[in-house]
């Protein structure tokens, strides 16, 4: 276990994982039991589809396929008024060079990390901005940043992907289309690099020392509800079984709490 755990390029949503919850990310990572995550609610599964189906359209759009050809596809729903509003708010610029669904790893030193950012938008001055696209029914909160927010920017320092990049001259923009006028924007510079450098390699450092048996959850006391983040994660029945009665799981769960969307893969799919 511990040769699997040193061969992971981290990504952010593994981090977030073991954030929540070490057993959790065991599971995922360590037990290959990522299957799991099919075994979900159908309204987890719809919201999940949407998502991965605008990520597409939006990816297309970026590599400047047809307009028509690509309205033309556009399956009966939302995402007619959600590719509507991104054509509208983010306009192609012919001096822009647009990289979507770009995937960046790095090995420093056995710190492996790895992102997949839904687009890169590369300025002629120098400039770089990381757009992420979010799709949950709910607005983006105005939060501290969150892993991903400090993971995008780091890496794609790190890796000089387009050549040695200055940390101010990164940008992330976090962007809805369900509610196309709310943008979450992080501009970036030196003390933020270093500073989230130190925190995100010490968290990889302390995880690639833990042994495996210390890959734990935090079960509740007897008698009492388990954590709020257990009722709706993957393996729940692996921790408490199936006896909703017994564990709490048939509170009732807003379907918005469905998500952490930290806690979700780069959506990943084979191009059509």
């Amino acid at each position: 276990m511990i040769d699997k755990l040193r061969e992971i390029f981290f990504s952010q949503a593994a981090l977030t994982a073991y954030q929540a919850c070490p057993l959790k990310f065991r599971y995922r990572y360590l037990d290959d039991l990522g299957w799991l995550r099919t075994l979900q609610d159908a309204d987890r599964q719809t919201e999940r589809l949407l998502g991965e189906q605008f990520h597409l359209l939006a990816q297309r759009y970026f590599q400047q396929v047809d307009l028509a050809a690509l309205r033309k596809g556009i399956p009966p729903g939302p995402l007619t008024a959600w590719f509507d509003n991104l054509e509208r708010h983010f306009p192609l610029d012919s001096s822009v060079t647009y990289y979507s669904e770009q995937e960046i790893r790095i090995n420093d030193g056995g710190t492996k990390l790895i992102a997949k950012y839904d687009l890169l938008a590369v300025y002629p001055d120098g400039r770089m901005i990381i757009y992420d696209w979010k799709t949950p029914a709910k607005r983006l909160s105005k939060t501290l940043r969150t892993l991903q927010g400090k993971i995008y920017p780091i890496l794609l320092c790190a890796a000089e992907h387009f050549g040695p990049p200055r940390p101010e001259m990164i940008t992330m923009v976090f962007w809805n289309p369900r509610f196309p006028d709310e943008k979450q924007l992080w501009a970036y510079h030196e003390r933020l690099y270093f500073e989230d450098r130190d925190e995100i390699y010490a968290m990889i450092a302390a995880i690639l020392k833990k042994p495996y048996r210390d890959f734990c959850g935090i079960k509740p006391e007897d008698g009492s509800l388990p954590p709020k983040g257990c009722g709706y994660c993957e393996y729940r029945q692996l921790c408490y079984g199936t006896d909703g009665q017994k564990t709490g799981f048939n509170t009732v769960v807003a379907p918005e709490s469905f998500f952490c969307w930290d806690d979700i893969e780069e959506i990943r799919y084979e191009e059509a």
